[in-house]
């Protein structure tokens, strides 16, 4: 067996699970719509932290999420606790979840 030496790469996913991943197809979707691009996901993250209102808005739009009634604001207030997400939108999480599911394959 070989040893395993601290910081030394133990796995790395494929060209085409990393292709297939649902990050890299959040990036893509944010070059799209958004004209961004991240080298990194330091990047990335630097980016969801700085422009919160941005970075969730992106989110919802990316998942298509279904409201029966649309938001106004995404976040009211920065305050914790009690900051004020999604303000006025109206959905199900039941809805959203099982959307994408079928009779012979329940969950996704």
């Amino acid at each position: 067996m070989q040893e395993i030496v601290e910081g030394s790469l133990l796995w790395q996913p494929s060209t085409e699970a990393m292709a297939a991943a649902n990050l890299t197809q959040y990036l893509l979707w944010l070059h799209e719509n958004y004209r961004l691009t991240f080298p990194n996901y330091q990047a990335l993250w630097r980016w969801s932290v700085s422009e919160i209102e941005t970075f969730w808005r992106s989110l919802w739009e990316y998942f298509a999420i279904i409201a029966s009634a649309p938001y106004s604001t995404v976040l009211a207030e920065r305050s914790m606790p009690g900051a004020r997400w999604f303000v006025d939108a109206k959905l199900t999480y039941v809805e959203n979840f099982f959307r994408h599911c079928h009779a012979n394959q329940p969950t996704d």
